[in-house]
């Protein structure tokens, strides 16, 4: 036979008190309306442990209005996402804070119902990596009167929101300055996507230091024939650098690179951004420039408590500095 769940009724029946007086103790409310006291608290206190009592987290958020649970969409489980979502997790725990996880799968009906949901208040506020079509306007639309679900948004800048990033401008400095180390002399951003902040970056940054700036945008599709194709066109355009916005667009660089018989990092290096994992085991293996997700999900727990308590102001935007790992698809000069 099953046992039945022990309730605060019980601890109060065990330590001879009223309910209201248990819960004044386990909500460490003493002193605001009833009087409670030591030996009658440390009474409490040790029936609790002893029977492992826990108080329901749903009667602590009836009286504070807070739950100790924050959301976190995404669009998919990609492995920039992962990276953040452990770092958040890990963070999380050590703060007592639970954390609900939202993947939108890029539907924006999925999107809607999710933020619908949250306004119910099952979660403190809501940390979002990826946007789906029009991801920004919905956010600044819920985070805003009468709504005012509490909204940090991650891997962007934008108005009318508080955001923190990665520092796109100096990922493309760490980059340059690494070319530049190497007397590198006609450096290439890769991307897929057009007229990314971080491109925008890039060349202002390549102009800055005597560069002609050139970008290739290429297809993520991920086919086989298109990567090789593109992989083609960029190696044949002559240049010595390549810059890849991501890394596994940087281990494929490296990987069509040796098959075409093009030597990394002798003729070319190739540097990418992320630093995962599977950077270190391609051959030769990727540098990198690592997003530092655990910096990057400190500030935006810190900044969720400050707006809980209401002690941040709202649409501030907050920016990680990134760090280089040097591996061998990049001549090993100096630190950077």
């Amino acid at each position: 036979m099953r046992k039945e769940q022990i309730t605060m009724n019980d601890i109060a029946r065990l330590a001879k008190v009223s309910r209201p007086v248990v819960y004044t103790v386990l909500n460490k409310r003493e002193g605001k309306g009833i009087h409670v006291s030591a030996s009658t608290k440390e009474r409490v206190l040790n029936i609790c442990k002893e029977v492992g009592y826990v108080i329901p987290k749903s009667a602590r958020e009836l009286y504070s209005g807070i739950s100790d649970r924050i959301a976190f969409l995404c669009q998919s489980l990609c492995p920039q996402s992962s990276m953040l979502l452990e770092s958040l997790q890990q963070k999380a725990f050590e703060r007592g804070i639970d954390l609900l996880v939202l993947i939108t799968m890029g539907k924006p009906e999925l999107e809607v119902r999710y933020l619908n949901q949250l306004l119910d208040g099952r979660v403190d506020g809501l940390i979002a990596i990826s946007e789906t079509s029009g991801s920004i306007g919905r956010f600044i639309e819920y985070s805003s009167n009468p709504k005012n679900l509490r909204i940090i948004y991650v891997d962007g800048l934008h108005e009318g929101l508080t955001c923190v990033q990665n520092d796109k401008r100096a990922t493309a400095e760490l980059a340059l300055q690494l070319f530049r180390s190497e007397a590198r002399e006609k450096p290439v951003f890769v991307s897929p996507y057009q007229s990314s902040e971080l491109e925008m970056h890039f060349c202002e940054q390549a102009r800055l230091s005597g560069y002609e700036p050139n970008c290739y945008i290429v297809d993520d599709s991920w086919s086989t024939d298109e990567i090789l194709r593109q992989n083609e066109v960029i190696f044949a355009s002559g240049c010595d650098a390549v810059f890849a916005s991501n890394d596994m667009l940087g281990v494929s660089l490296v990987n069509h690179a040796v098959k075409a018989g093009v030597k990394v990092p002798e003729a070319v290096s190739v540097l990418g951004v992320g630093d995962l994992q599977m950077a270190r085991y391609s051959s030769p293996s990727l540098s990198s420039i690592k997003i530092d997700y655990e910096q990057i999900a400190e500030l935006s727990l810190n900044l969720m408590e400050q707006q809980i308590k209401n002690q941040a102001p709202v649409h501030t935007h907050h920016q990680i500095k990134p760090i280089i790992t040097k591996r061998a698809s990049t001549v090993l000069s100096r630190e950077i």
